[in-house]
C-alpha cells in the first residue's frame, strides 16, 4: 500500500524522490485524518473510530487519498485521548514506521509532518466556525505537548484565536520542482537556498596541524536521538565510538546491537546489556538549570578528516557539551581499515554507507565523490 501510493504521488509531483514523495504522502494522509477526527470532536464532543482494520483507503486517479469508513463507531473516551488513540496511536505512528523503514525519512521530520497536520486542521475548523461546541485550541494544545508530538515544533497563542505553530523541521516539499517552502517550515527562503546550492562544509585547521570539514547538526533533543538510534541501530557492526581528546582516545567497538535506546530526564541511553552509556541531549532538570545547560549537548557536528594529499582519511560524528567539552565521538566505517581495525591492502569505498547514509539523512547531501580519492590510510601523530 505504501510503495504504490508513494510511487503514484511521485509521478504526480514531478519528482524522483521518493523521500520526499513518502513524507508529502505523510503530511497528506496526516491531514486528512485529523480532519475528520477533529470536526467530529469539535462539533459533537464524540470521535469516530478511525482503526486501521476499519478505515478503507483508495488511490483515486487525482487528488488526496479516498478515506471510506463503512459503518460509524465511536472511541469511548474523552476527545482528548480520543483523538490521540484514534489518529497518532492507531494511525500516524504504523505509518510513520512504514515510511520510515521503506525510504529513510526521520522520525523527526515525520512527527512534524503530525503536527503541522493538526496545526492545519484546526486553522481550517476555526475559520469556518470560530465557536465549535468544544473549544479547540486547548485541544489541540494538548495533543502537541503529549507524546509523540511534543517537541514537533514550538506554538503559542494568538489574539486571531489559532495557535500560531513554527516546526523544527521540514517536510521536505521545497525540493518538489516549482514548490515552495510552507508556512510553518523551519527554513526560511535563505536557509533553503543554502541547503539547495551550497553544501560546502567549514573548513578546520586542528591543533595537530590537521584539516576536517565540518558540518553541523542541529541539537534539539528529537534530532539526536534520532542520530544516536541511526548509529547505533543501523551501524553498531562496523562503528567505534567513545571521547577522543588531546591525550586519549577511547575506540571502542559495540558489543552486539542495542537491547534498548531510552530517554530519561534529557539523558539517552544506550544498552548493550551488560554495560551501557549515557548522553544528555535533551532538558534536564534533576541538577537544576545550570549543570543542566552544561551536561546538554550544545553542538553536533559530522566531519571528515583530510590528508595531505588533500583526500578524506577518515569520518564521523561528534557531540559536544554545554561547556563545549567533547561528550563522544563516533568513527564511522573507514574504506582503508577492517572492522577490526587493520589495514587493507585496497581501498574498498562500499565502507562509506555509514557515511553516505547520514549525510542524506541529516544533511539532505549526496555522496561526495572527493570521499572516494584516498589511496590509504596513515595514523597521524
Amino acid at each position: 500500500m505504501v510503495e504504490e501510493c508513494v510511487r503514484t504521488l511521485s509521478g504526480r509531483l514531478g519528482t524522483d524522490q521518493l523521500r520526499v514523495a513518502a513524507s508529502t504522502l505523510h503530511l497528506g494522509t496526516a491531514s486528512r485524518l485529523w480532519s475528520i477526527a477533529l470536526a467530529c470532536a469539535a462539533f459533537t464532543g464524540r470521535v469516530p473510530d478511525l482503526g486501521p482494520d476499519r478505515l478503507w483507503w483508495r488511490v483515486p486517479s487525482s487528488g488526496p487519498l479516498d478515506l471510506w469508513l463503512p459503518d460509524l463507531g465511536e472511541v469511548d473516551r474523552e476527545p482528548r485521548p480520543a483523538l490521540h488513540h484514534t489518529v497518532v496511536l492507531r494511525n500516524l505512528v504504523p505509518w510513520a514506521d512504514a515510511v520510515r523503514r521503506a525510504y529513510g525519512v526521520s522520525p523527526h521530520t515525520l512527527r512534524g509532518n503530525a503536527a503541522s497536520a493538526l496545526i492545519g486542521a484546526h486553522r481550517v475548523l476555526l475559520a469556518r466556525a470560530p465557536h465549535p461546541l468544544v473549544p479547540v485550541v486547548p485541544l489541540v494544545r494538548a495533543l502537541l505537548d503529549s507524546p509523540p508530538l511534543a517537541g514537533a515544533g514550538a506554538h503559542r497563542a494568538t489574539p486571531a484565536g489559532p495557535l500560531a505553530f513554527q516546526r523544527r523541521s521540514c517536510c521536505l516539499y521545497y525540493r518538489v520542482p516549482g514548490a515552495g517552502t510552507c508556512g510553518d517550515c523551519v527554513l526560511d527562503l535563505k536557509e533553503k537556498i543554502t541547503l539547495m546550492t551550497t553544501p560546502e562544509p567549514t573548513v578546520v585547521e586542528t591543533p595537530g596541524g590537521g584539516t576536517q570539514h565540518v558540518w553541523p547538526l542541529p541539537v534539539d533533543e528529537a534530532t539526536l536521538l534520532d542520530l544516536v538510534t541511526t548509529v547505533f541501530t543501523d551501524h553498531w557492526q562496523h562503528i567505534h565510538f567513545g571521547p577522543i581528546i588531546e591525550g586519549a582516545a577511547w575506540e571502542v567497538g559495540a558489543p552486539g546491537a542495542p537491547t534498548a535506546i531510552t530517554m530519561n530526564d534529557g539523558y539517552a541511553t544506550v544498552d548493550f546489556g551488560a554495560w551501557h552509556f549515557h548522553l544528555c541531549i535533551g532538558e534536564h532538570t534533576a541538577s537544576g538549570p545550570d549543570l543542566g545547560r552544561i551536561r546538554r549537548c550544545s553542538r553536533a557536528e559530522l566531519y571528515r578528516s583530510i590528508g595531505s594529499d588533500g583526500a578524506p582519511v577518515s569520518w564521523g560524528a561528534r557531540l559536544f557539551n554545554g561547556r563545549d567539552e567533547q561528550m563522544m565521538t563516533v568513527l564511522l566505517p573507514n574504506p582503508f581499515l577492517t572492522d577490526r581495525q587493520e589495514l587493507l591492502d585496497t581501498p574498498d569505498f562500499t565502507r562509506l554507507a555509514a557515511w553516505d547514509a547520514l549525510r542524506d539523512r541529516f544533511l539532505d547531501l549526496a555522496p561526495d565523490p572527493l570521499d572516494r580519492t584516498g589511496k590509504g590510510f596513515r595514523h597521524s601523530g
